[in-house]
């Protein structure tokens, strides 16, 4: 029997055991290229949409742009869920002409560029980006923070133009970026994971570690965000391999995010500590503040920036999200934020929408057009569009429940008053089947959204002893989104699906009593889907649908009849 050994540390009690190796294991919770436009106000989304084409780089450095790029691919697969296609076409073009410019080293005329460009210095066996930032070509600090954004770029034009990502088109160059702050084992030009600590668990930013308290980080959220686009461009690229690394990167560092900087377990940091935040964690100290003159606000959000997709493990510990908010409005003195305040309401929106949005609508329209030198409202690398779409949304799906996973890399899931809500990405071209590790069965079409419309599990083998009819005669059934109607035709059942909003598709899945699931594509005549389903009489018929509604792919619950 092995004996265990506790040593207090500034990591809280680390525990020692004689052997020669040992496992981790995590559980991965997901992420999105974004979230589904769920609930939004379509014209008013559309409105802040075009607004943002006047945004522009807040500098040309490899940090500055990438907050640019960072902000433009956030708002493309909004865009597209909108039907704005034209426009989010628009963003990803400009996307590119940044990419393609940064990923070739010569100009028009073949001479090698002074700026605009990525160098390989062999010495060092690093890739530096010119112009530099923060430090990331002199000490190789960042690399994970500006290189991600230019992943998460590469990664929206490849969600729709795979070609494009091709490893001998501008793939290879991407793939370049990628080994450089994240390599594989065994990568001759470059280190193992450079910014990475498997030991600690999360990311260093400093290349060289030369301070006294030894090396440090202040954006964990920065790094979440590039492990983020590792596994989106993987899933856009297919690469097996990538995904792999990048997940188990994802993983670790949320959960050493969570352990060290947020200490939501109230177990690491020590009683003299009275923040509900790490700002900074270096290695041999924990600090409140930042590398810039920085007031409360700051202090937190620098550690929940950028908001994305990929930003959902925010709000895995509702509990500490509700103390972390109350500790920051008690600092500031009241909901008046000094800096950032879409920052403060997109976190608030994980645990309290309905105050996110109260906060939200009494000052975002004050910000009428884009101010890089007033950040009081929309901090500079987000935008008014992705600040509404992402609060909107949340109060719509939900609290986010990182206790239900799927067999896809890109999905969540969400309570809403105690039904699950769940949504899928799918990368491919066809469809594909998705299951919920609840039992919840989905199929995703290509390139594509899924959002469920409550409701968990598979079909029931028998039907409710009280089965739901809402209508007055059990034939009509109404929700927000939709109405069906069951007629009777002898032995037969003709189910008519009528959406509110025009619809793409509607597949049809039902039951007979407690037989297969049959999965059919209903037919469309002026705006209504119709199926026929024979030999019904003296069998117990349950059914649900999947409609597509402005881009994302919806399910509703499952119904019986009679």
């Amino acid at each position: 029997m092995k004996e265990w050994i506790f040593l207090r540390t500034i990591r809280g009690d680390m525990k020692l055991v004689q052997g020669e190796q040992f496992e981790t294991n995590l559980t991965y919770t997901g992420v999105l290229p974004s979230l589904p436009n769920a609930g939004v106000d379509a014209e008013r989304l559309s409105g802040y949409l075009h607004e943002a084409q006047d945004d522009y780089p807040t500098g040309q450095d490899t940090y500055e742009l990438g907050k640019y790029l960072g902000k433009l691919s956030n708002l493309a697969p909004i865009a597209d869920q909108l039907g704005e296609q034209a426009l989010g076409d628009d963003f990803r073009a400009e996307l590119q002409q940044h990419l393609e410019d940064w990923l070739q080293a010569t100009d028009e005329s073949n001479a090698i560029k002074g700026e605009n460009l990525f160098y390989y210095n062999q010495n060092w066996g690093t890739l530096l980006g010119y112009h530099a930032a923060h430090g990331s070509a002199v000490r190789i600090n960042d690399h994970h923070f500006h290189y991600g954004y230019f992943v998460k770029a590469a990664a929206e034009v490849a969600r729709v133009n795979p070609d494009w990502a091709q490893n001998d088109e501008w793939g290879g160059m991407v793939n370049e970026l990628i080994r450089d702050f994240a390599a594989g084992r065994d990568d001759p030009m470059y280190p193992y994971l450079r910014m990475f600590d498997p030991y600690s668990g999360h990311s260093w930013a400093d290349g060289l570690a030369t301070f006294d308290s030894g090396n440090n980080q202040e954006s964990s959220s920065e790094a979440m965000h590039a492990w983020t686009n590792l596994i989106l461009w993987a899933e856009a690229t297919d690469d097996q391999e990538l995904l792999d690394r990048a997940i188990y990167l994802y993983t670790t560092e949320m959960s050493a995010i969570n352990e060290y900087f947020f200490d939501v377990h109230d177990e690491i940091h020590p009683p003299e500590y009275e923040p509900e935040i790490v700002t900074i964690n270096w290695g041999g100290k924990m600090d409140h503040a930042t590398w810039w003159n920085s007031g409360a606000v700051e202090k937190y959000a620098i550690n929940w920036l950028p908001i994305h997709g990929g930003a959902l493990y925010l709000g895995h510990h509702p509990d500490y999200v509700e103390n972390a908010y109350q500790a920051l409005k008690e600092t500031n003195g009241s909901e008046e934020w000094n800096w950032w305040s879409n920052m403060v309401w997109s976190y608030r929106a994980l645990t309290d929408p309905g105050d996110a949005q109260t906060q939200m609508e009494q000052r975002i329209d004050d910000y009428t057009e884009f101010d890089p030198g007033d950040e009081t409202i929309i901090e500079r690398g987000s935008t008014k569009a992705q600040t509404y779409q992402w609060i909107t949304s949340l109060a719509s799906l939900g609290q986010v429940n990182p206790d239900i996973t799927a067999n896809i890399p890109t999905y969540a899931v969400f309570d809403q008053n105690g039904e699950s809500v769940y949504v899928a990405y799918n990368y491919d071209s066809d469809p594909r089947s998705i299951m919920f590790s609840d039992g919840h069965e989905a199929t995703v079409e290509g390139n594509s959204y899924y959002v469920s419309q409550g409701g968990s599990g598979p079909p029931p083998t028998t039907p409710p002893e009280e089965p739901e009819q809402p209508g007055d005669d059990g034939k009509v059934i109404e929700r927000d989104d939709f109405t069906v109607t069951v007629d009777e035709n002898e032995a037969d059942r003709v189910l008519t699906f009528t959406p509110n909003t025009p619809a793409r598709y509607v597949d049809l899945h039902y039951r007979l009593d407690d037989g297969n699931q049959e999965n059919v594509r209903m037919q469309q005549e002026e705006g209504r889907w119709f199926l026929m389903i024979p030999d019904v009489e003296n069998k117990s018929l349950s059914f649900r649908f999947t409609y597509e509604k402005n881009g994302p792919q919806y399910e509703t619950e499952w119904f019986s009849y009679p």
